[in-house]
Protein backbone atom coordinates (compact mmCIF):
# COMPACT_ATOMS: atom_id res chain seq x y z
CA UNK A 1 0.00 0.00 0.00
CA UNK A 2 2.85 2.18 0.48
CA UNK A 3 4.00 2.14 -3.04
CA UNK A 4 0.82 3.65 -4.00
CA UNK A 5 0.57 6.11 -1.52
CA UNK A 6 3.95 7.08 -2.84
CA UNK A 7 2.66 7.22 -6.85
CA UNK A 8 -0.44 9.37 -6.00
CA UNK A 9 1.64 11.74 -3.77
CA UNK A 10 4.08 12.16 -6.70
CA UNK A 11 1.28 12.84 -8.91
CA UNK A 12 -0.18 15.60 -6.82
CA UNK A 13 3.20 17.19 -6.18
CA UNK A 14 4.46 17.53 -9.63
CA UNK A 15 1.61 18.58 -11.31
CA UNK A 16 0.93 21.34 -8.54
CA UNK A 17 4.62 22.29 -9.01
CA UNK A 18 4.45 22.69 -12.97
CA UNK A 19 0.53 24.02 -12.39
CA UNK A 20 0.21 26.12 -9.53
CA UNK A 21 -4.01 27.14 -9.85
CA UNK A 22 -4.31 23.06 -10.62
CA UNK A 23 -4.24 20.22 -9.36
CA UNK A 24 -4.05 16.26 -10.54
CA UNK A 25 -5.11 13.17 -8.87
CA UNK A 26 -4.73 9.44 -9.92
CA UNK A 27 -7.23 7.26 -9.11
CA UNK A 28 -5.95 3.70 -9.23
CA UNK A 29 -7.49 -0.18 -9.56
CA UNK A 30 -6.01 -3.10 -8.38
CA UNK A 31 -6.97 -6.70 -9.61
CA UNK A 32 -4.89 -9.73 -7.97
CA UNK A 33 -5.27 -12.96 -8.91
CA UNK A 34 -6.07 -15.93 -6.18
CA UNK A 35 -5.04 -19.04 -7.42
CA UNK A 36 -7.43 -20.69 -4.85
CA UNK A 37 -10.62 -19.22 -6.48
CA UNK A 38 -10.05 -19.40 -10.45
CA UNK A 39 -13.70 -19.06 -11.06
CA UNK A 40 -13.55 -15.31 -9.94
CA UNK A 41 -10.17 -14.42 -10.40
CA UNK A 42 -9.19 -16.07 -14.04
CA UNK A 43 -5.19 -16.08 -14.78
CA UNK A 44 -5.54 -14.34 -18.31
CA UNK A 45 -3.87 -11.08 -18.99
CA UNK A 46 -6.82 -10.04 -21.01
CA UNK A 47 -9.18 -10.54 -17.73
CA UNK A 48 -6.79 -9.32 -15.23
CA UNK A 49 -6.57 -5.38 -17.55
CA UNK A 50 -10.09 -5.47 -17.58
CA UNK A 51 -10.84 -6.31 -13.69
CA UNK A 52 -8.56 -3.67 -12.80
CA UNK A 53 -10.04 -0.77 -15.27
CA UNK A 54 -13.53 -1.85 -13.67
CA UNK A 55 -11.68 -1.02 -10.18
CA UNK A 56 -10.21 2.42 -11.58
CA UNK A 57 -13.81 3.52 -12.63
CA UNK A 58 -15.59 2.39 -9.64
CA UNK A 59 -12.16 4.55 -7.90
CA UNK A 60 -13.61 7.53 -10.62
CA UNK A 61 -17.42 6.95 -9.32
CA UNK A 62 -16.51 7.65 -5.42
CA UNK A 63 -14.70 10.76 -6.30
CA UNK A 64 -11.33 10.32 -8.03
CA UNK A 65 -8.10 10.59 -6.62
CA UNK A 66 -8.87 6.89 -4.65
CA UNK A 67 -8.19 3.32 -4.48
CA UNK A 68 -10.01 0.48 -5.70
CA UNK A 69 -9.57 -3.48 -5.54
CA UNK A 70 -11.66 -5.17 -8.10
CA UNK A 71 -14.13 -7.54 -6.14
CA UNK A 72 -17.99 -8.57 -7.22
CA UNK A 73 -19.72 -5.48 -5.92
CA UNK A 74 -16.85 -3.32 -8.39
CA UNK A 75 -17.20 -5.57 -10.94
CA UNK A 76 -21.59 -5.18 -10.95
CA UNK A 77 -21.41 -1.30 -10.85
CA UNK A 78 -18.24 -0.86 -12.94
CA UNK A 79 -19.76 -3.02 -15.67
CA UNK A 80 -23.13 -1.50 -15.55
CA UNK A 81 -21.74 2.09 -15.62
CA UNK A 82 -19.93 0.54 -18.93
CA UNK A 83 -22.72 -0.67 -20.32
CA UNK A 84 -24.94 2.60 -20.05
CA UNK A 85 -21.71 4.11 -21.03
CA UNK A 86 -21.94 1.97 -24.27
CA UNK A 87 -25.88 2.03 -24.82
CA UNK A 88 -25.60 6.00 -24.81
CA UNK A 89 -23.06 5.98 -28.00
CA UNK A 90 -25.87 4.12 -29.96
CA UNK A 91 -28.50 5.92 -27.86
CA UNK A 92 -29.28 8.25 -31.29
CA UNK A 93 -28.80 5.92 -33.87
CA UNK A 94 -31.66 4.03 -31.83
CA UNK A 95 -33.70 7.06 -31.84
CA UNK A 96 -33.94 6.73 -28.36
CA UNK A 97 -32.85 9.96 -27.51
CA UNK A 98 -35.91 13.09 -27.63
CA UNK A 99 -36.46 16.49 -27.18
CA UNK A 100 -39.51 17.76 -25.13
CA UNK A 101 -40.49 21.32 -24.84
CA UNK A 102 -41.07 23.45 -21.68
CA UNK A 103 -43.28 26.52 -22.17
CA UNK A 104 -41.99 29.80 -21.05
CA UNK A 105 -44.14 32.62 -19.87
CA UNK A 106 -44.30 36.11 -19.50
CA UNK A 107 -45.97 38.30 -16.72
CA UNK A 108 -49.93 38.06 -17.16
CA UNK A 109 -49.10 34.69 -18.70
CA UNK A 110 -48.30 34.94 -22.25
CA UNK A 111 -46.13 32.97 -24.39
CA UNK A 112 -42.71 33.75 -24.28
CA UNK A 113 -41.15 30.58 -25.80
CA UNK A 114 -39.91 27.40 -24.68
CA UNK A 115 -36.83 25.41 -23.44
CA UNK A 116 -35.58 22.60 -25.32
CA UNK A 117 -35.46 19.68 -22.77
CA UNK A 118 -33.39 16.05 -23.72
CA UNK A 119 -34.77 12.70 -22.39
CA UNK A 120 -33.51 9.60 -22.84
CA UNK A 121 -36.02 6.53 -23.59
CA UNK A 122 -33.61 3.65 -22.95
CA UNK A 123 -35.35 0.29 -24.56
CA UNK A 124 -34.69 -1.92 -21.75
CA UNK A 125 -34.32 0.35 -18.63
CA UNK A 126 -36.68 2.75 -19.22
CA UNK A 127 -36.48 6.55 -18.72
CA UNK A 128 -32.49 7.30 -17.51
CA UNK A 129 -32.92 10.64 -15.75
CA UNK A 130 -30.87 13.65 -17.73
CA UNK A 131 -29.00 14.27 -13.88
CA UNK A 132 -27.22 10.30 -14.97
CA UNK A 133 -26.58 10.57 -18.53
CA UNK A 134 -25.74 14.03 -19.25
CA UNK A 135 -22.59 13.95 -17.37
CA UNK A 136 -21.81 10.71 -18.61
CA UNK A 137 -21.95 12.26 -22.21
CA UNK A 138 -19.69 14.75 -20.88
CA UNK A 139 -17.03 13.02 -19.37
CA UNK A 140 -16.91 10.49 -22.07
CA UNK A 141 -17.19 13.28 -25.16
CA UNK A 142 -20.42 11.80 -26.73
CA UNK A 143 -22.24 15.26 -25.65
CA UNK A 144 -20.22 16.93 -28.88
CA UNK A 145 -22.39 14.69 -31.29
CA UNK A 146 -25.53 14.40 -28.83
CA UNK A 147 -25.51 18.67 -27.89
CA UNK A 148 -24.71 18.77 -31.90
CA UNK A 149 -28.02 17.05 -32.46
CA UNK A 150 -30.14 18.62 -29.50
CA UNK A 151 -29.38 21.84 -31.16
CA UNK A 152 -30.42 21.13 -34.55
CA UNK A 153 -33.88 19.95 -33.15
CA UNK A 154 -34.34 23.47 -30.88
CA UNK A 155 -33.45 25.41 -34.04
CA UNK A 156 -35.82 23.37 -36.45
CA UNK A 157 -38.50 24.09 -33.65
CA UNK A 158 -37.65 27.29 -33.51
CA UNK A 159 -37.91 27.88 -36.94
CA UNK A 160 -41.61 26.90 -36.43
CA UNK A 161 -42.48 29.07 -33.56
CA UNK A 162 -41.26 31.94 -35.65
CA UNK A 163 -43.54 31.01 -38.40
CA UNK A 164 -46.96 31.42 -36.07
CA UNK A 165 -44.23 34.59 -33.67
CA UNK A 166 -41.51 35.97 -34.64
CA UNK A 167 -40.96 37.22 -30.78
CA UNK A 168 -40.73 33.65 -29.53
CA UNK A 169 -37.58 32.00 -28.31
CA UNK A 170 -36.56 28.47 -28.12
CA UNK A 171 -33.33 27.95 -25.02
CA UNK A 172 -31.19 25.48 -24.99
CA UNK A 173 -28.15 24.01 -22.64
CA UNK A 174 -24.65 23.77 -23.87
CA UNK A 175 -22.23 22.05 -22.13
CA UNK A 176 -18.81 23.44 -21.26
CA UNK A 177 -17.67 20.73 -23.50
CA UNK A 178 -19.46 21.81 -26.40
CA UNK A 179 -19.04 25.15 -26.29
CA UNK A 180 -15.17 25.71 -25.36
CA UNK A 181 -14.04 23.30 -28.79
CA UNK A 182 -12.57 25.82 -31.12
CA UNK A 183 -14.98 24.37 -34.13
CA UNK A 184 -18.31 24.92 -31.97
CA UNK A 185 -18.62 28.68 -33.58
CA UNK A 186 -18.72 27.61 -37.37
CA UNK A 187 -21.40 24.71 -36.60
CA UNK A 188 -23.37 26.80 -35.01
CA UNK A 189 -23.43 29.11 -38.32
CA UNK A 190 -23.75 26.39 -40.37
CA UNK A 191 -27.02 25.30 -38.14
CA UNK A 192 -28.55 29.01 -38.55
CA UNK A 193 -27.73 29.52 -41.80
CA UNK A 194 -29.51 25.96 -42.97
CA UNK A 195 -32.62 26.99 -40.65
CA UNK A 196 -32.59 30.38 -41.82
CA UNK A 197 -33.89 30.91 -38.04
CA UNK A 198 -33.71 34.73 -36.70
CA UNK A 199 -30.79 34.25 -34.32
CA UNK A 200 -31.82 36.66 -31.57
CA UNK A 201 -34.66 33.70 -31.16
CA UNK A 202 -32.08 31.25 -29.79
CA UNK A 203 -31.06 31.44 -26.22
CA UNK A 204 -28.15 29.41 -25.26
CA UNK A 205 -28.09 28.55 -21.87
CA UNK A 206 -24.80 27.89 -19.93
CA UNK A 207 -23.81 26.95 -16.53
CA UNK A 208 -21.40 29.61 -14.55
CA UNK A 209 -18.54 26.82 -14.10
CA UNK A 210 -17.62 27.53 -17.96
CA UNK A 211 -15.66 30.41 -16.72
CA UNK A 212 -13.73 28.75 -13.63
CA UNK A 213 -11.35 26.79 -16.16
CA UNK A 214 -10.81 28.88 -19.19
CA UNK A 215 -12.05 32.25 -18.61
CA UNK A 216 -10.49 34.41 -21.41
CA UNK A 217 -11.13 31.70 -24.15
CA UNK A 218 -15.20 31.41 -22.57
CA UNK A 219 -15.13 35.00 -23.03
CA UNK A 220 -14.13 34.98 -26.93
CA UNK A 221 -16.71 32.04 -28.20
CA UNK A 222 -19.00 33.85 -26.15
CA UNK A 223 -18.17 37.15 -28.16
CA UNK A 224 -18.87 34.96 -31.21
CA UNK A 225 -21.68 33.50 -30.29
CA UNK A 226 -23.01 37.15 -29.84
CA UNK A 227 -21.59 38.07 -33.00
CA UNK A 228 -23.96 36.14 -34.70
CA UNK A 229 -27.02 37.43 -33.21
CA UNK A 230 -27.62 34.78 -30.35
CA UNK A 231 -28.74 35.46 -26.80
CA UNK A 232 -26.58 34.20 -23.41
CA UNK A 233 -28.35 32.76 -20.31
CA UNK A 234 -26.41 32.28 -17.60
CA UNK A 235 -28.09 28.53 -15.98
CA UNK A 236 -28.32 27.92 -12.50
CA UNK A 237 -27.75 31.48 -11.80
CA UNK A 238 -26.23 31.33 -7.85
CA UNK A 239 -24.62 27.79 -7.31
CA UNK A 240 -21.49 27.85 -8.75
CA UNK A 241 -19.08 30.43 -9.60
CA UNK A 242 -17.77 32.18 -7.03
CA UNK A 243 -17.60 35.92 -8.73
CA UNK A 244 -20.27 38.02 -10.62
CA UNK A 245 -17.69 39.97 -12.68
CA UNK A 246 -18.22 37.93 -15.22
CA UNK A 247 -21.17 39.35 -15.80
CA UNK A 248 -20.66 42.98 -16.44
CA UNK A 249 -17.81 41.68 -19.08
CA UNK A 250 -19.43 38.98 -21.04
CA UNK A 251 -22.15 39.12 -23.33
CA UNK A 252 -25.04 37.66 -21.28
CA UNK A 253 -28.31 38.79 -22.34
CA UNK A 254 -30.11 36.71 -19.42
CA UNK A 255 -30.33 34.95 -15.81
CA UNK A 256 -31.92 31.72 -14.82
CA UNK A 257 -32.74 31.64 -11.17
CA UNK A 258 -32.13 28.11 -10.32
CA UNK A 259 -35.06 26.16 -9.07
CA UNK A 260 -33.74 25.79 -5.03
CA UNK A 261 -34.41 29.39 -4.87
CA UNK A 262 -37.71 29.52 -6.12
CA UNK A 263 -38.89 26.49 -3.78
CA UNK A 264 -39.00 28.77 -0.49
CA UNK A 265 -40.32 31.53 -2.35
CA UNK A 266 -42.83 33.51 -0.68
CA UNK A 267 -42.89 32.77 2.37
CA UNK A 268 -38.89 31.54 3.28
CA UNK A 269 -37.12 34.86 4.10
CA UNK A 270 -33.56 33.76 2.82
CA UNK A 271 -34.85 32.34 -0.67
CA UNK A 272 -37.02 35.67 -0.51
CA UNK A 273 -33.76 37.84 -0.03
CA UNK A 274 -31.42 36.09 -2.44
CA UNK A 275 -33.86 36.27 -5.55
CA UNK A 276 -34.44 40.01 -4.89
CA UNK A 277 -30.83 40.54 -4.52
CA UNK A 278 -30.34 38.51 -8.10
CA UNK A 279 -33.53 40.81 -9.35
CA UNK A 280 -31.85 43.78 -8.23
CA UNK A 281 -28.34 42.86 -9.74
CA UNK A 282 -30.31 42.07 -13.01
CA UNK A 283 -32.27 44.72 -12.87
CA UNK A 284 -29.33 47.43 -13.36
CA UNK A 285 -27.47 45.31 -15.23
CA UNK A 286 -30.48 45.17 -18.22
CA UNK A 287 -30.82 41.90 -17.82
CA UNK A 288 -34.27 39.52 -18.47
CA UNK A 289 -34.52 36.61 -15.84
CA UNK A 290 -36.42 33.46 -15.82
CA UNK A 291 -37.09 31.81 -12.81
CA UNK A 292 -37.80 27.72 -13.22
CA UNK A 293 -39.35 25.84 -11.26
CA UNK A 294 -42.35 27.52 -10.64
CA UNK A 295 -44.81 25.11 -9.37
CA UNK A 296 -46.90 27.41 -6.65
CA UNK A 297 -49.84 30.27 -7.67
CA UNK A 298 -47.73 32.21 -4.77
CA UNK A 299 -44.71 32.03 -6.23
CA UNK A 300 -45.97 32.90 -9.51
CA UNK A 301 -47.32 36.23 -7.46
CA UNK A 302 -44.36 36.93 -6.05
CA UNK A 303 -42.97 38.30 -9.57
CA UNK A 304 -46.69 39.23 -11.14
CA UNK A 305 -45.24 42.70 -10.76
CA UNK A 306 -41.46 42.72 -12.45
CA UNK A 307 -41.97 43.33 -15.85
CA UNK A 308 -38.76 42.26 -17.34
CA UNK A 309 -39.38 38.38 -14.98
CA UNK A 310 -40.60 35.03 -16.84
CA UNK A 311 -41.50 32.19 -15.34
CA UNK A 312 -41.49 27.86 -16.18
CA UNK A 313 -42.69 25.39 -14.10
CA UNK A 314 -45.47 22.71 -13.36
CA UNK A 315 -47.75 25.44 -13.00
CA UNK A 316 -47.67 26.99 -16.62
CA UNK A 317 -46.42 23.74 -18.52
CA UNK A 318 -44.61 19.86 -18.11
CA UNK A 319 -41.89 18.88 -20.78
CA UNK A 320 -44.05 17.32 -23.35
CA UNK A 321 -43.47 15.92 -26.79
CA UNK A 322 -42.48 18.80 -29.57
CA UNK A 323 -45.59 17.93 -31.40
CA UNK A 324 -47.58 17.72 -28.36
CA UNK A 325 -46.14 20.91 -27.47
CA UNK A 326 -46.67 22.86 -30.72
CA UNK A 327 -51.07 21.40 -30.33
CA UNK A 328 -51.14 23.18 -27.37
CA UNK A 329 -49.21 26.27 -27.62
CA UNK A 330 -49.14 27.54 -31.45
CA UNK A 331 -52.81 26.01 -32.30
Amino acid sequence: MRWIQHIQRAIRATLSALAASHQATASIGIAYYDPDCQDKFPARPGDMLRMAELAVRSAKASGGGRLAFYDAETSRHAEDALQLEQDLGEALERAELYVVLQAQVAPGGLLAGAEALLRWQHATRGAISPGQFIPLAEDTGQIVQIGAWVLEQALETLAVMQRHDPDLTVSVNVSPVQILRAEFIDEVAVQLERTAVDPSGLILEITENVFMDEPHLAGEQLGALRALGIKISIDDFGTGYSSLTYLKRLPVHELKIDQSFIKGLPDDAADSALVKIILSAAGELKLRVVAEGVELPSQAQFFEKLPNVFLQGFLFDRPIAVNQWYERWLQ
